[in-house]
């Protein structure tokens, strides 16, 4: 009788501790699908804001079937940073201006609000030696020689091999009270590339 009623106690215990073992390794479980969800996001987000590829910062837009010409923006340099109106940019999709850097050569620049809404500005000079882009379709391209790059990450696509090589130069603009930013220095430090 005794060994019974301490056999039913331990069958009870038994239960008991398998019913919390159950909502334990299901909390757990909740947990751990919570946490992988979120560095899975992480990561598939990352590459949207890569610094190579720029920030999706404006409003998606399609160039399909249109063209984007370059329009002339007057660039504000103060403290260090070369600013342009994000509003004039969001306008026009593709601005360009030049500043001299410190050898006194004028760097064409371009900026533009890529399909994806990334925000890119660069240097503006083809191996051709034109300094004249428009956006068309999912694509920069060279007014003169036609070699056209990817909008959203700068990769050659066809045209001159010889220009593919030499993609616009990424600066990693910055958006700040609605102003599109670059370090100054850049410019500043930046040389046209000499022929071996």
């Amino acid at each position: 009788m005794i060994e019974n009623s301490k056999t039913n106690i331990m069958e009870q215990t038994n239960v008991r501790f398998s019913k919390r073992k159950i909502v334990l390794i299901t909390i757990l479980s909740i947990a751990l699908l919570f946490v992988i969800s979120v560095f899975v996001y992480q990561i598939l987000n990352s590459d949207k804001d890569s610094a190579s590829a720029g920030k999706i910062i404006a409003n998606p837009r399609s160039y399909i079937g249109k063209i984007a010409q370059m329009k002339q923006t007057i660039p504000v340099v103060k403290d260090g940073m070369i600013s342009i109106s994000f509003s004039e940019l969001d306008k026009f999709n593709i601005v360009k201006f030049e500043i001299n850097n410190s050898q006194g050569f004028s760097v064409p620049v371009m900026a533009y609000i890529s399909s994806q809404g990334r925000i890119f500005e660069g240097v503006a000079l083809c191996e051709c030696t034109s300094n004249e882009f428009f956006l068309a379709g999912k694509t920069i391209v060279c007014k003169k020689c036609r070699t056209t790059y990817s909008m959203e990450d700068q990769k050659y696509l066809s045209g001159s091999k010889a220009s593919g090589k030499y993609p616009p130069f990424n600066l990693n603009p910055e958006l700040k009270d609605g102003m599109v930013v670059i370090d100054h220095s850049l410019i500043l430090d930046w040389r046209m590339r000499t022929s071996k």
